[in-house]
C-alpha cells in the first residue's frame, strides 16, 4: 500500500507499523515498543495538522497518557484483552474465563499453567524468565493506564460488560465489515459437506475440538491457519484417519474466496472471543455457521448455531444435523456505512459538547 494517499477525501498517512504476526516473538516485541513510536510521531503531526480527535487501537493505547498532554479528545477501540489481561486471553490457569483484576501474583501463577501467551506458545524461555514476564506485565500496566485517558469504544456487548467489571464506561460500536465482499456464487458442488476453519492453530481457538468432532463423520474439513498446534494436528489427522487438510493462512483480501465453496464454517473458540468477525463474514457469504457460546461470538451468530465451548460431542451433534440448520441474518449493523456513521456521531457529540 502507498505510504500516503487520499481515500474518499480522507488523507491517509502510513507512517508506523507494528508486528504483523502475533504468533512470533519478534513481532510481539515490536508491538510492545510501538507506543513509543506513536508518542514520538503524533505530537509532530498534530503541530502541523491540528487534529480534532485522536483514535487509538491495539497497542497504541499505551501511548494515551502522553498523548493526553496534547489536550485533544482521545478515543480508543477495545477489540482485545491485553489492557485487562497480561496474557491477552482472559483464561485463568487455562480453565475458565477470568473474573478478577489481574495482579503480578495472579499473572505469574496463571501463566505457569497456560500453554499460550496471546497467540504464542508459552515456551520455557518465557514461562520461567523473570525479565520476559516483567516486560509482559509492564505492557499490561501501560495499556491499563491508557484506558483512563480515553473515551472507550467496545466492539461488542461482551467487551462492554468486561470493561464495566473493571470500572470503565464505554459505548458499543462493532467492527465494520464490507459485507458485499462475501456475496459470491459457488464454483463447485461438494460430494460431501465441506467444513471450513479459519484462525490460528492454538489451543484457545479450538481447532483440536473441531478435529475430534469430525472424526469419523462423512465430511471434509479444511483448516487455514498457523500456530503451535500444527504438528500435533497433522499427527492426529493421520493417526485417526480424519478427512481433513491444513493450509497456511492466506492474506485477508483472499479470505472471501475461501468461503465460496464451503458448506459450513465452524468457529470453535474455547476462550471468550471479544468479537465474531468470522461468523459475520460466513453468514454474509450465505454459509451455515456453527460457533461456541462464549464471549462476543454469541452476539454475531443468528439462529440455533451455538454449542458449549470446548465440547467436541456437542459440536459433533451440530455438524451431524447441518442439513436442518437455518440461519437468520441481521448483518446490516456491521456494514462499513453504519459503523462509520456511529463513529462520526460519537466524535461529533463529544466535540460539540466541548465547543459549547
Amino acid at each position: 500500500m502507498a505510504e500516503n494517499e487520499t481515500i474518499d477525501g480522507i488523507r491517509v498517512h502510513r507512517i508506523l507499523s507494528s508486528g504483523e504476526d502475533p504468533g512470533k516473538l519478534t513481532s510481539n516485541i515490536k508491538r510492545i515498543f510501538f507506543a513509543d513510536s506513536v508518542i514520538k510521531v503524533i505530537p509532530h503531526l498534530h503541530s502541523e495538522k491540528k487534529f480534532d480527535v485522536i483514535h487509538l487501537i491495539g497497542s497504541s493505547l499505551a501511548a494515551a497518557p502522553e498523548l493526553k498532554k496534547l489536550k485533544v479528545p482521545l478515543f480508543a477501540t477495545i477489540e482485545s484483552y491485553p489492557s485487562v489481561c497480561p496474557k491477552g486471553d482472559r483464561m485463568y490457569k487455562n480453565r475458565t474465563p477470568c473474573e478478577i483484576t489481574c495482579t503480578w501474583k495472579h499473572f505469574v501463577e496463571c501463566q505457569s499453567e497456560s500453554p499460550e501467551i496471546g497467540k504464542m506458545k508459552n515456551q520455557w524461555y518465557i514461562k520461567n524468565n523473570p525479565v520476559a514476564l516483567r516486560t509482559i506485565y509492564a505492557q499490561y500496566q501501560k495499556l491499563k493506564k491508557g484506558l483512563d485517558c480515553c473515551h472507550l469504544i467496545a466492539i461488542s456487548g461482551y467487551v462492554q460488560r468486561l470493561l464495566q467489571l473493571h470500572g470503565k464506561k464505554s459505548v458499543v460500536i462493532p467492527n465494520a465489515i464490507d459485507l458485499d465482499l462475501y456475496k459470491r456464487e459457488r464454483t463447485s458442488t461438494n460430494a460431501i459437506p465441506e467444513i471450513l476453519y479459519l484462525g490460528s492453530l492454538t489451543h484457545y481457538k479450538g481447532p483440536m475440538v473441531l478435529l475430534e468432532a469430525v472424526k469419523g463423520l462423512p465430511v471434509h474439513t479444511s483448516f487455514y491457519g498457523d500456530g503451535p498446534l500444527r504438528k500435533s494436528m497433522l499427527r492426529k489427522i493421520k493417526e485417526d484417519n480424519i478427512n481433513a487438510n491444513i493450509y497456511k493462512s492466506v492474506p485477508y483480501e483472499k479470505v472471501p474466496e475461501l468461503y465460496v465453496n464451503a458448506d459450513v464454517v465452524v468457529f470453535p473458540s474455547i476462550w471468550p472471543e471479544p468479537f465474531g468477525r468470522i461468523s459475520i463474514e460466513a453468514q454474509a457469504a450465505g454459509k451455515i455457521v456453527i460457533a461456541s457460546d462464549v464471549g462476543g461470538i454469541k452476539e454475531t451468530v443468528f439462529g440455533d448455531a451455538l454449542f458449549e465451548s470446548g465440547g467436541a460431542v456437542a459440536l459433533r451433534k451440530k455438524i451431524s444435523c447441518i442439513h436442518n440448520s437455518q440461519i437468520q441474518r441481521k448483518l446490516n449493523q456491521y456494514s462499513l456505512e453504519n459503523v462509520a456513521k456511529k463513529l462520526v456521531g460519537i466524535y461529533t457529540s463529544y466535540t460539540n459538547c466541548v465547543n459549547h
